[in-house]
Parts: C-alpha cells; sequence; structure tokens
C-alpha cells in the first residue's frame, strides 16, 4: 500500500487564531482521510490542539524565546524548531502565518509542496472559512471537533453557572486594551448577575489579575479562577459553565468550540470575522452607527481616545443578552 499523505501545519499563536486554524484538519481529510497531520504550535497550546480530531502529532516549540526572545534564546528556539520540522519529509506544509520568520522555520525540511498565507482574510469573512479555503477552495469549515477523555463534555451544576472574563485581549506580543469593555462596566454587571441569583467564576491568565480585582471586590463570593487554569482545564471550565461573557479574544474562540453560549462584547473588530456562522454566540456592541466603526484593519487599530464602540455598551444590555441565552437553553 501507498504511504499516507504527510502534511504539516505551522500555526504557533495566539489562541483564538489557532482555534479557527482548526478547520483546516477537516478540510484536508476531506481530500486525505487517510493523511499523516502533523500540527507545530507554542508550548501553551499544545494540550488545546492535542484536543482537535484529526491531529496526529503535536510539536511544542517555545513561541515566546522565537517571537520575542533575544539573543542566544531566540537562536536556539528558532534552531530547536527547525530541527523538529526538519524530520520530514512532508508532502504538504501549510504556514498559517504571514510572517516571514514562520516560513523560515521549513528551511532545510523536505517537503514537496510549500503553501504560505500571504493576505489576512477577506473583510467580513469568518476567518475559520479562510483557513479552510487556504487548504482547498471548495472546502466547508467547520470547527475541528474535540476528543474528550470521558467520551463527552464534562456535566452542567445545577446552578446558573455564568464565567466573566474581564481581561483577555493580549499577548507575548501585543496588548489591545481598545477590545476590553470598561471595568466600571464589569463591576456593575457583576453586580447585577449576582443579585439576580446567578453564580459567577471569574477566569483568565495571571495577567488578567489587575483586570479582576474590582469584579471580584465587588462580588466577594464570585470564584476568583485568574491564572487557576491550563488550556485545556479552561477549555473544560467554559464546556461545563451554563454561559460566559468575554471580550474579542482567545476565551471567546475556546468557547465556540463547546456547547457554551456566550455574550460576545465587540469593539474595534468585525464580528463577522471571529465568530463562526454556526455558533452559540450572541454579540453586543455599540460600534453600529459610529462612522469609525469597526477600526481594525488586520493588524492595527486607529488612534481612539474615546473607544464608544464599548464604553457606549451599557452593562443592562449585556445581562439582559445573558438571560436571553440562558431562557433559550432551559426552552
Amino acid at each position: 500500500m501507498p504511504e499516507p499523505m504527510r502534511a504539516l501545519i505551522v500555526k504557533l499563536a495566539a489562541m483564538g487564531d489557532t482555534v479557527m486554524a482548526s478547520t483546516m484538519l477537516g478540510a484536508i481529510r476531506a481530500r486525505h482521510p487517510e493523511a499523516h497531520i502533523t500540527w507545530v504550535t507554542a508550548h501553551g497550546l499544545v494540550p488545546l490542539v492535542r484536543r482537535f480530531r484529526g491531529v496526529d502529532e503535536v510539536l511544542g516549540i517555545d513561541a515566546d524565546a522565537l517571537l520575542a526572545g533575544r539573543g542566544v534564546r531566540r537562536w536556539i528556539a528558532a534552531l530547536r524548531a527547525v530541527r523538529a520540522i526538519g524530520r520530514g519529509p512532508w508532502d504538504l506544509a501549510l504556514v498559517a502565518h504571514a510572517d516571514p520568520r514562520y516560513a523560515a522555520l521549513l528551511r532545510g525540511a523536505r517537503i514537496r509542496d510549500v503553501r504560505v498565507v500571504r493576505d489576512g482574510a477577506p473583510k467580513g469573512q469568518w476567518h475559520g472559512d479562510a483557513y479552510a479555503r487556504f487548504v482547498d477552495e471548495d472546502a466547508v469549515a467547520q470547527f475541528a471537533p474535540l476528543f474528550w477523555p470521558t467520551g463527552a463534555p464534562p456535566a452542567r451544576p445545577r446552578a446558573r453557572h455564568v464565567l466573566l472574563a474581564p481581561g483577555g485581549a493580549r499577548n507575548v506580543l501585543r496588548d489591545n486594551p481598545l477590545r476590553r469593555w470598561p471595568l466600571a462596566h464589569w463591576v456593575a454587571l457583576a453586580t447585577q448577575l449576582h443579585a439576580e441569583g446567578y453564580r459567577l467564576s471569574v477566569i483568565g491568565a495571571p495577567s488578567d489579575a489587575e483586570d479582576a480585582a474590582p469584579v471580584l471586590n465587588a462580588v466577594p463570593s464570585a470564584e476568583n479562577a485568574i491564572g487557576q487554569d491550563s488550556v485545556e482545564q479552561l477549555l473544560h471550565r467554559i464546556a461545563a459553565a451554563d454561559a460566559i461573557v468575554t471580550h474579542d479574544s482567545g476565551t471567546l474562540h475556546l468557547a465556540q468550540l463547546t456547547d457554551t453560549p456566550a455574550v460576545a462584547l465587540f469593539g474595534p473588530t468585525p464580528p463577522a470575522s471571529f465568530v463562526a456562522p454556526q455558533a452559540r454566540v450572541t454579540v453586543v456592541s455599540a460600534a453600529a452607527g459610529l462612522p469609525c466603526a469597526p477600526c481594525y484593519d488586520g493588524r492595527d487599530y486607529a488612534p481612539c481616545a474615546l473607544n464608544r464602540c464599548l464604553v457606549d455598551v451599557p452593562p443592562a444590555r449585556v445581562a439582559a443578552a445573558v438571560a436571553a441565552l440562558l431562557a433559550e437553553r432551559a426552552d
């Protein structure tokens, strides 16, 4: 029998982009069901990528050192990545980054066909669709199904459990405060949800502690889960909740992999680019009617001192969206 086609995906970060890039797996398998697919990702995202059904092998590299490191640390990270990828041979390599530093990792590897993303998704197109079409123009974009060790997503508790993610929109390379709802609004939302009887958990990375503090101080009974979860544990936490409120950030993309509905706060970024058409996501934004919105061009934002596209979203509107999602789920 002929050897199965060997495909290599190079997609290191960020978490949200990695989730959307999972649509490439189905596109590859639609044409090559027996393909052996290897995914190169950042060390911190290895547990997430291993959950994608369709991945045969995951190679983790030190993405922080590669992208933001200096001197010897950066060179060592690059050398280790090149050696791992150079094992080959590969029939197809998909570099899902336009930055030439990622394609440089393929130097010396034996690869028959190399494809490198040149531009972002067309305006208004969901990025997951663009990733799938990067593989095959006729592909139907779908998130990769998840592998759950227990065979099914975690069971939900009886209490109405809502996750709040007041931080996010930051990574090793960038911090995007224009994508974050004002903290005073988060405090008002948490206070209202608590008064209405919801069980609350505040989630996020250690870097989100400053954003979470006012919310936790306002509602002392809320669970402080800041910095408590690995990516894999966070995925479980989201899957077990009744709803999540989040910015356009990695937690929103993780939620779209589960059956948990999300209220997504959007401002300068276009929702159509980051929310899957079939996702259980209610977008809340004040961008409609603003001549400057959306101002995100795929990399940068327009200079802004007012951030009205998010500032003008009242907490009561978000609380109503949460209630509507839970009422829909109860039906």
